[in-house]
């Protein structure tokens, strides 16, 4: 190894296309030898993000076919030899939740390898359970093991600097996104935008809301659709079109009946490519979730050149949303505040694409030049300094302002 060109190990789930992207582009420039082991084809629940992996770099899949619900792993010896074989300068890990990715963490802090954590987090949920005790009394522990951390954004960085993670171990990027391949897919998309939303039942003259994501609990569908419910009865242009399956679809299938919303359109999940067509035919995106560590359809949404409304729970709100200008941040699980947001954006057509205008250029800022740039630096900062340790809790940055007066 030279301080220029580390030998960099990564362990990842599964292959996609936010981070895909990246390892092509660090390995295409040549400063970082990387290896990736993904632990699995794909994932079960996701298998629409197999779509779009070049896979540019050099990789392996420890496990053919997809991962499954019990999150099956690799014991600690085998963990050790997949590390040992390849002699790593430094160790990339993403997450701690996998069995594998734990005994990763485990066997790194053994052999004293340096070891750099791909993690979203942020610290404005509302969960309340015995994870979160845990994790709040062993985070501030695992920043004295890491060398660094390699977070999507903003949010992630705050998250960490708050548990002691000093700032100049934090680096960003990791959940990154082709934007400008993004934005001309969904640009190129437009011009046939009237026949995909008679396709999908959608009026043209529509203001047409966008939700994508996998229907479970922490998304607040339940708030989303009674905020709509109060919306759509002061415009009657709203329209709402969910993307996703999930343990809620029963739920979604039923509210929409008993309630009558024939401007609600629920569909099922389409692959990574097709998705432009969709964010295309939307005017506005919304992420109503109580729990979001990042949220790549938003950064997807915003990319397309939607304005966005999020709750202050939504990593990606941080990046993208600056208020009344991008898009809005509103106060977790109030429907009254979502629906007030939904309503200011869709008072004018021109003006909610001017907001889009706005965050698409925030977004196309987060490129995967940027990212692949991030990535090196992280690799890099281990080498020749000591883990990250010294920050105090009053460092961090707080970036929501529960105080904030919003006018509408």
């Amino acid at each position: 190894m030279t301080a220029s060109r580390p030998r960099v190990l990564v362990f990842a789930v599964h292959p996609a296309p936010y981070m895909d992207s990246t390892f092509s582009e660090v390995a295409r420039r040549g400063n970082a030898e990387i290896h990736v082991k993904y632990l699995f084809e794909t994932n079960c629940e996701q298998q629409y993000l197999q779509q779009g992996i070049a896979l540019q770099y050099d990789a392996q899949i420890l496990r053919g076919g997809r991962q499954v619900p019990d999150r099956s792993s690799h014991d600690l010896t085998t963990v050790g030899h997949l590390i040992d074989q390849y002699k790593p300068d430094v160790v990339f890990v993403a997450g701690y939740v996998h069995g594998t990715t734990r005994r990763v963490l485990l066997h790194c802090f053994i052999r004293r390898i340096p070891l750099v954590l791909v993690v979203d987090s942020e610290r404005y949920s509302e969960r309340r359970n015995w994870r979160t005790l845990v994790k709040r009394a062993a985070i501030p522990l695992l920043t004295t093991i890491l060398s660094a951390v390699w977070v999507p954004g903003r949010a992630g960085r705050e998250y960490w600097m708050y548990y002691g993670m000093r700032a100049d171990r934090i680096f960003e990027g990791c959940y990154c996104l082709d934007g400008p391949t993004l934005a001309a897919m969904t640009d190129a998309c437009r011009p046939g935008s009237d026949v995909k939303r008679k396709e999908l039942g959608i009026s043209p003259e529509a203001f047409v809301l966008l939700f994508v994501g996998r229907l479970v609990d922490q998304r607040g569908l339940d708030i989303l659709l009674a905020a709509f419910v109060t919306a759509a009865k002061a415009n009657t242009r709203l329209e709402l079109l969910m993307v996703g399956a999930g343990p809620w679809k029963t739920w979604i299938e039923r509210f929409v009946r008993d309630h009558q919303l024939d401007r609600v359109k629920l569909i099922a999940p389409v692959g990574f490519d097709q998705l432009p067509q969709l964010y295309a035919a939307a005017d506005a995106y919304v992420q109503p979730s109580n729990f979001e560590p990042y949220s790549l359809s938003t950064a997807q949404a915003v990319a397309s050149g939607l304005p966005v409304v999020a709750t202050e729970c939504v990593g990606a709100a941080y990046d993208f949303i600056r208020e009344n200008e991008s898009g809005f941040i509103v106060p977790c699980r109030s429907s009254d505040q979502l629906a007030r947001a939904i309503l200011s954006l869709a008072k004018s057509l021109q003006k909610a694409r001017a907001m889009g205008t706005q965050g698409r250029d925030l977004a196309l800022k987060r490129t995967v030049a940027w990212a692949a740039t991030q990535f090196e630096m992280a690799a890099c900062s281990p080498l020749n300094q000591n883990p990250a340790l010294g920050a105090t809790r009053r460092d961090a940055p707080r970036l929501v302002d529960k105080h904030v007066r919003r006018d509408w």
